[in-house]
């Protein structure tokens, strides 16, 4: 899937990694090490390519993601709005105690459906 998108899916910031597959015909991002303030913007811009390319709702795997930042938590809050629009949702799969804790200390899970493996 990534190939036909137009765009790398396989970008790197520091001590972070995020990649793009096809889960069960949706797509799914796999996000591993600090979602933080420099690695936010990219985040956000393969997640929002994503969503603008498909009618599917769209997974997002953290189970390698350490932690995240406020602005990593912005970038969830605007992708479940995207798709809100369309009726769609955003599947959070296997976050981490501690990711999960941030999620929803700003409020992110009560608006994401949450998958635990």
């Amino acid at each position: 899937m990534a190939g036909g998108m137009g765009i790398d899916s396989n970008r790197r910031v520091r001590d972070f990694d995020v990649r793009v597959a096809v889960d069960q015909g949706r797509p799914a991002l796999s996000v591993a090490g600090q979602l933080d303030a420099h690695s936010a913007g990219r985040f956000e811009e393969l997640l929002t390519h994503v969503i603008e390319s498909t009618t599917q709702d769209v997974v997002v795997g953290l189970a390698g993601l350490e932690s995240i930042g406020s602005a990593g938590v912005g970038a969830f809050r605007r992708a479940v709005e995207r798709l809100r629009v369309d009726e769609r949702e955003l599947i959070v799969r296997s976050p981490t105690p501690a990711v999960y804790r941030a999620l929803d200390v700003a409020g992110v899970t009560p608006t994401v459906r949450i998958e635990r493996s």
